[in-house]
């Protein structure tokens, strides 16, 4: 390849990213009401990337592609885990910031990394260690969640009581899956 095509196409990749910078720049409100923009999402620096970011989207596809390409059930129980801990986190911090609706959101989706992640642990080649970690982190995640239920309403509080049931359900399977 010639210097001038390389030129080119740094030159191509350096407009794509202000195209970008700019884009989320203006979908963005800085300092207003609230942080409260007309999508929901917002920008802020020195703060771990919360549902209410605007580059959050980013860190989602970040997240599934790395959970796609693990290899081993093992490495995958643990990264679920992982994924699960930080939505649970996430969720704390979206309800603190008077977020609730995202906080839910954020609930559901720390649920179903621990659903699945218990549902790797019963796989055949999954350890003893993967079983226990899996246990400890629905433990966890109740106990959460028990901690954040007077933040929220009546309707919200029945999602939050199905997903307990369900996570119930799993731990009860992989304490089962021991004998």
């Amino acid at each position: 390849m010639s210097k001038q095509i390389i030129g080119l196409h740094l030159l191509a990749w350096l407009v794509a990213g202000l195209i970008l910078v700019v884009s989320l720049f203006s979908a963005a409100k800085f300092g207003s009401d609230k942080n409260l923009t007309a999508s929901g999402l917002t920008w802020y620096w020195h703060q771990p990337i919360l549902p209410d970011h605007i580059a959050y989207p980013i860190l989602m596809v970040v997240d599934k592609v790395a959970l796609t390409t693990t290899k081993g059930t093992s490495a995958r129980v643990h990264m679920q885990v992982n994924y699960g801990h930080r939505r649970l986190q996430a969720a704390i911090a979206l309800v603190e910031k008077k977020k609730p609706g995202l906080g839910l959101t954020a609930l559901t989706k720390a649920q179903k990394y621990l659903n699945q992640a218990a549902i790797d642990a019963l796989k055949p080649d999954a350890t003893l260690a993967d079983k226990k970690l899996v246990i400890l982190a629905i433990e966890n995640q109740d106990q959460q969640i028990r901690k954040l239920q007077l933040n929220f309403e009546e309707l919200d509080l029945t999602v939050m009581n199905q997903l307990g049931r369900d996570a119930e359900m799993l731990e009860e399977k992989l304490i089962n899956s021991f004998k």
